[in-house]
């Protein structure tokens, strides 16, 4: 419910979105919310103003469609608003994550495998949207998160899917994890992530 609160904050009516009702539950002080399907918006034809997608195409079985509905549902000059990840998120973590993955041999089958979701990054995102709205366009957000210790980014590998799906090889691999991040602070005196986001903008013809 972050962005929920920013925008209501600045005074707009807002109609919070979600497939799951546990994370609907989550939001603070809620506004309108409602559980559905992005595919399938139960809004009338040109009812908003503005449309945010965030962090979420990656989940949605067909992108494209989901960003149809966002047109549909926009009023002419509406805007809206995606983001997603870009190729470099978190790229430092999953240079140490993946290796150990492989030897597991579920790397192949698990579709969000590293530890950022790589089914939309920016560049699909950016055409998805494109097939909808003919100006979208992109602004990057690129920063660093420096760590001093494994404790942060070891809780965030074991909370991903494919931490889930490794079975007993599950703690084996959070450990080696730790134990690599940690020697490169033993060396570096940090860890350092990148963090590369992409803002997608358009607006409705």
């Amino acid at each position: 419910g972050r962005y929920v609160d920013a925008v209501r904050g600045a005074g707009a009516q807002v109609v919070g979105i979600d497939l799951s009702i546990g994370m609907l539950a989550g939001v603070q002080s809620p506004p309108t919310l409602v559980a559905a399907d992005a595919q399938s918006l139960p809004l009338t034809e040109a009812s908003l103003d503005v449309v945010m997608m965030m962090h979420m195409l990656y989940h949605v079985p067909d992108p494209a469609i989901a960003v149809a509905e966002a047109a549909r549902v926009l009023r002419r000059d509406g805007k809206l608003l995606v983001a997603t990840n870009g190729r470099r998120h978190l790229a430092e973590m999953n240079e140490l994550w993946l290796p150990l993955l492989d030897r597991t041999g579920l790397r192949a089958l698990l579709e969000d495998s590293g530890l950022g979701n790589p089914r939309v990054y920016a560049d699909d995102a950016r055409r998805f949207v494109g097939m909808y709205f003919p100006d979208a366009s992109v602004h990057w957000l690129r920063s660093s998160v420096i760590v001093t210790e494994a404790a942060p980014v070891v809780r965030h590998a074991a909370s991903t899917t494919a931490a889930q799906a490794v079975g007993e090889h599950r703690e084996e691999l959070i450990s080696e994890l730790s134990d690599a991040i940690t020697s490169q602070i033993r060396r570096d005196g940090q860890f350092t992530i990148t963090t590369e986001i992409a803002f997608i903008s358009a607006t409705k013809s």
